[in-house]
């Protein structure tokens, strides 16, 4: 079960234990499974990293999203996703 205590503890410089890669892979993982000593630039890139990879609901009732994603395989995040799609649409409108 995913939880959000790794981030708020991140944003709020807390220690914590997180058990799991979250949404990092285990070869280059941004956040240990301690967070006390975290540098600030590693909980930066971190957030960004979490910002860029956090999806609505909402975004797979949209089939060009969805089509997006399939087409790249899975590779783009969110924010990438939003660009490839809008961008496209306001240019064939």
């Amino acid at each position: 079960m995913f939880s959000n205590s790794l981030n708020e503890a991140l944003f709020w410089e807390r220690n914590v234990i997180s058990f799991g890669e979250l949404i990092d892979d285990p070869i280059n993982r941004l956040i240990p499974s301690e967070v006390a000593g975290i540098t600030s630039a590693k909980s930066e890139k971190y957030m960004a990293r979490l910002y860029r990879n956090t999806w609505y609901l909402s975004d797979f009732t949209d089939p060009n999203i969805v089509d997006a994603i399939l087409v790249e395989g899975g590779a783009l995040d969110r924010v990438s996703t939003y660009s490839l799609v809008y961008d496209q649409s306001s240019r064939t409108s």
